[in-house]
């Protein structure tokens, strides 16, 4: 069993939504945009205050679904959040 902290939260989340049916597929999908998002976002005058929320809402949120056994809660979120971050990507 993974055990989740906020440290080394991404990875767990990840190793997590892998397990998903289509978890391996998507991860892939977001390891291909995600540098783009990155990369649009670290551009953008309020980064910090976007990636703060990205941490509040997402990864602390994800980590406690896990830490509560709501591992599909988890993976939706993890997901949902990947693919609303690529509109960020569309401008590139």
């Amino acid at each position: 069993e993974i055990s989740c902290s906020l440290v080394g939260s991404e990875m767990c989340i990840r190793d997590r939504v892998s397990k998903h049916e289509n978890g391996p597929a998507e991860i892939k999908i977001y390891y291909d945009i995600a540098p783009k998002i990155v990369e649009k976002l670290n551009h953008l005058p309020n980064s910090k205050e976007i990636y703060e929320k990205i941490y509040q809402e997402v990864v602390i949120k994800c980590v406690q679904f896990i830490e509560e056994g709501k591992e599909k809660d988890a993976y939706s979120l993890y997901k949902n959040a990947s693919f609303d971050l690529k509109k960020y990507t569309d401008t590139l």
